[in-house]
């Protein structure tokens, strides 16, 4: 529909004799562009322009595509601890940056320990979750990626609850991340989809999972925190009409990360304490090996671990950490875990073709794709999730030590009391015996 306004038209109009919609022989019967009901309809259009079609253009940008090249690629950021201090800050943006521009991919996955919630009260300076969540996500900003992260065990430790940095971080028009049920543990429970970019085939062409591992304490065993049955429960039923591949995010590792060393070929190195672990295996693995869909699970929180290998046959790996806050990584610098999956059917040994390539991106630019090998080592067999103080039994602690500091007062009250009593009767005068007259006849 085109309409026009010029009044040169009207002439040509009248000079030509057309009698076709807004142009007349009459120019009395010409609607008035003032109008009411000109003025309406063009006052629906300006609204359709301004608020609908924007909604349509967002919903467009935030749906997950495979690439132009038939790939899809993502940097996971882990362990970023904004908040220790600003030039560890400065630095860590800086390093995200340099990575997001030699990689340019299609999402960015933060797995947790965005923030260093516990130096909110070692440091003098003015620490604040809002402040620092934006100087993290903007790099992702400048740059028009979106992203979606879960949460990890430091990141609800200063002065916003898990509720508020969920809440903070949606906030953002670019961030996919998701408040997950509430009848469940955890917040960061969410699955999204990738969609195929074909002009005929818009379905979807894999799934991300994300899964809350919590911060300490596993289902009532202490240590830290876990994937919970309730969690996979949900996870079994949501996802169980799921067919298409499919990758899983989380930040503290499952006991399954010391059987993948101990009894697999690995690349990487493991130069923390050990594997930080669940305390209990809460069965998602077992769930997730009787799946074939589900071809690789990335994880995060030990910073000198940067391991991966496949467990029978699902990818399981540490992404590199890619904050200068706090220790690690030892011997490498902070970067990102990138990967890239693609689809090439009848080429792989998986019937749908899906590929997964992945290296390490360090900070100042290196790639790292050819990492040392590790073989099974046999006598690994105490090989266990990593040790911490439980703050129950310091207190039982405390109490045994009260009871045996209070039993060693009584006794050497008894003792003294005995050797009182000796001393006593030892000083008492010696009392000569009687002798006994006998008479004589």
């Amino acid at each position: 529909i085109e309409v026009s306004f010029s009044p040169e038209a009207v002439v040509s109009t009248q000079s030509t004799g057309e009698k076709n919609g807004l142009h007349s022989n009459n120019p009395q019967s010409i609607p008035d562009p003032c109008g009411p009901l000109h003025f309406k309809a063009m006052l629906s259009i300006l609204l359709i322009c301004m608020f609908i079609l924007p909604l349509f253009a967002l919903e467009e940008k935030l749906t997950l595509k495979i690439n132009n090249s038939g790939k899809f690629k993502i940097v996971q950021f882990t362990d970023t601890h904004f908040g220790t201090t600003l030039q560890n800050d400065y630095k860590t943006q800086k390093a995200l940056e340099l990575i997001l521009e030699l990689e340019k991919p299609d999402f960015v996955v933060l797995t947790g320990d965005v923030l260093s919630g516990d130096y909110k009260t070692k440091e003098k300076t003015n620490w604040k979750a809002s402040s620092l969540w934006k100087i993290a996500v903007q790099p992702m900003i400048e740059r028009d990626i979106p992203w979606s992260f879960v949460l990890g065990n430091h990141d609800a430790e200063g002065d916003f609850s898990k509720s508020q940095l969920v809440a903070l971080d949606t906030s953002y028009s670019l961030s996919l991340t998701k408040r997950g049920p509430i009848q469940i543990n955890g917040y960061t429970n969410y699955h999204l989809p990738v969609l195929w970019n074909l002009d005929n085939d818009r379905s979807v062409a894999m799934n991300l999972w994300f899964l809350d591992s919590g911060d300490y304490y596993c289902e009532g065993v202490f240590g830290y925190g876990c994937v919970t049955q309730s969690q996979v429960e949900w996870f079994k039923n949501v996802s169980k009409n799921q067919t298409q591949p499919t990758l899983m995010f989380f930040h503290i590792p499952p006991p399954e990360m010391i059987h993948l060393y101990t009894q697999f070929k690995t690349q990487g190195i493991l130069m923390d304490e050990g594997v930080c672990c669940w305390p209990k295996n809460t069965g998602l693995f077992n769930e997730i090996l009787q799946r074939s869909n589900i071809r690789g699970v990335f994880v995060g929180h030990d910073h000198s671990n940067d391991f991966i290998g496949f467990y029978h046959n699902v990818l399981l790996g540490y992404g590199r950490k890619s904050g200068y806050g706090t220790y690690g990584p030892k011997g490498s610098l902070p970067g990102a875990r990138v990967i890239e999956v693609s689809f090439s059917p009848g080429v792989n040994d998986n019937e749908d073709g899906f590929y997964i390539n992945t290296w390490i991106r360090e900070d100042g630019g290196t790639i790292i794709d050819d990492q040392p090998i590790h073989y099974p080592w046999l006598g690994a067999t105490k090989f266990e999730c990593c040790k911490m103080d439980d703050p129950r039994k310091a207190v039982d602690w405390g109490i045994l030590l009260g009871f045996q500091i209070l039993f060693a007062i009584l006794s050497q009250i008894i003792v003294c009391s005995i050797q009182l009593r000796r001393d006593r009767s030892s000083k008492e005068p010696k009392r000569l015996p009687v002798l006994q007259v006998q008479n004589y006849v």
